[in-house]
């Protein structure tokens, strides 16, 4: 009666996956889809958020070096963000001149056109519609264009940049270590099997 108590015991404790000094460890699949997962988002999007700030550092190298126009103020706005209760106003203008007879608004990166720029807010007040504003550009691609009093600057795209990269390694360091515990480890061989280490204890009880 005693034996035929023990077995069931026995043998749902030798059912529970067991870590062995040096063996293969077991890992739950799903947490480590969900490492993956989480390891691929940072990585990818990190090197966009690089390549974006990258690209764009090298428009406003471009534009910066580029003729000056005058361009048509078609919208003035004054658009407020609000961070933990406190309001950051950001004077705004939008703007339309030609080139070869070809009409261009301000972008970005992404190839949106007809965008608001934020401006110094003494020369945004100096502006009116229909008035005029002055426009540095690409000369080998007038839709990567600026105001000249444009508040924005390289700096903004370098931070991105940094961002990017920072983002991408700890993605990186998140995928290497799932893919580190989802294999053996260095030690060698598993010493035995759930089923073997149960078989001795048995054994023992039995002649018991």
């Amino acid at each position: 009666m005693v034996l035929a108590g023990l077995r069931p015991l026995s043998e749902s404790w030798i059912s529970v996956p067991v870590e062995f000094g040096g063996g293969a460890r077991t890992v739950d699949p799903m947490r480590r889809i969900l490492t993956l997962g989480l390891g691929l988002l940072l990585t990818v999007g990190g090197l966009a958020i690089a390549v974006l700030g990258a690209r764009e550092v090298a428009d406003v190298w471009a534009r910066d070096d580029g003729p000056t126009v005058t361009a048509t103020v078609t919208d003035l706005r004054i658009d407020t963000d609000r961070v933990r209760g406190i309001g950051m106003e950001h004077h705004e203008v939008r703007y339309l001149f030609d080139v070869g007879g070809v009409t261009y608004s301000p972008g970005d990166a992404s190839g949106r056109t007809d965008l608001f720029v934020a401006i110094d807010e003494q020369q945004w007040s100096e502006l009116s519609v229909g008035g005029p504003i002055e426009v540095t550009h690409d000369p080998a691609d007038p839709a990567n264009n600026r105001p000249v009093a444009a508040s924005g600057s390289v700096g903004d795209a370098i931070a991105a940049i940094v961002f990017g990269l920072l983002l991408t390694g700890i993605g990186a360091l998140v995928l290497l270590a799932s893919l580190r515990r989802s294999g053996p480890t260095d030690g060698g061989e598993p010493s035995g099997t759930p089923g073997e280490l149960g078989a001795p204890d048995q054994t023992r009880r039995a002649t018991t």
